[in-house]
């Protein structure tokens, strides 16, 4: 959901908004986040990929005859310390600002409830057919803006989608 968020933010440009590829893991994601520079997915990120060696400290807690006191209360720190991280972040994301979305854009069907109706698809027409580079150089060569928000519906009443704004981006 961060690309939405970050699309319902202000209208972006092609190579910050459409074309970027969600993240598919923390690794990514941790990456994905330096490079936007978003904070909070870099921090989510970031507690995904310490929750990987929480059960190794969490099977270590109790305390056994073969460890030293050290490695308990190391292990013991870092469990309480990786949870607690978890925890903020979790109370974190409910005093951010998240846009409305009826539908969970992590499914297929939940993407296109998004583009449905809208110019994008029009815009975007025949790019099918291109190679990744050839498609992603067209989109950019648009110069078009894009946002995620509240737009008319051909029905005429409004819904939650992804607009194309008719103002050009200045291309050097």
């Amino acid at each position: 959901m961060n690309s939405y968020q970050f699309l319902s933010e202000r209208p972006r440009e092609a190579a910050k908004s459409v074309l970027l590829a969600p993240p598919s893991n923390a690794f990514s994601g941790l990456r994905h986040a330096i490079r936007t520079r978003r904070i909070f997915l870099g921090l989510v990120s970031l507690a995904s990929i310490l929750s990987e060696s929480l059960g190794i400290f969490l099977g270590n807690v109790r305390f056994q005859v073969t460890q030293t006191f050290f490695v308990n209360q190391l292990c013991t720190w870092a469990a309480v310390g990786i949870m607690s991280s978890m925890l903020l972040i979790l109370l974190v994301s409910f005093f951010l600002k998240w846009p409305h979305m009826p539908v969970d854009p992590g499914s297929i069907a939940g993407a296109m409830y998004y583009v449905c109706e809208s110019s994008v698809v029009d815009k975007f027409e025949g790019l099918s057919t291109f190679d990744k580079k050839d498609r992603d150089r067209t989109v950019t060569g648009m110069g078009l803006l894009y946002e995620f928000g509240e737009r008319m519906s051909a029905e005429g009443g409004t819904r939650v989608g992804l607009n194309v704004l008719d103002t050009k981006v200045f291309m050097p």
